[in-house]
């Protein structure tokens, strides 16, 4: 009688172990998967964020206006007086 109260224990610890595993991986992989939908979304929103930037518009409003080349218009100078020669 001894061996099937210790069996019947033993396929009872394990019913319990194995609802426990089930429920905790299943309760987990549920934040975790909605944790990634909300990160995914953000993230998105990010990209899209920075994609409508502007450069100039960044610039402008920190009151940096662009400078002109001056190195590429003297070379330029240069070359043509060197054409001209």
């Amino acid at each position: 009688m001894l061996p099937i109260t210790s069996t019947l224990a033993f396929i009872s610890g394990q019913a319990v172990v194995n609802n426990f595993v089930h429920i905790h991986s299943n309760t987990i992989r549920s934040g975790l998967e909605n944790y990634l939908d909300e990160l995914a979304g953000e993230l998105t929103a990010s990209a899209h964020s920075i994609k409508g930037v502007d450069a100039n518009d960044f610039l402008a409003q920190r009151g940096i206006a662009p400078k002109q080349r001056t190195a590429q218009k003297s070379l330029e100078e240069i070359m043509n007086l060197a054409a001209n020669i």
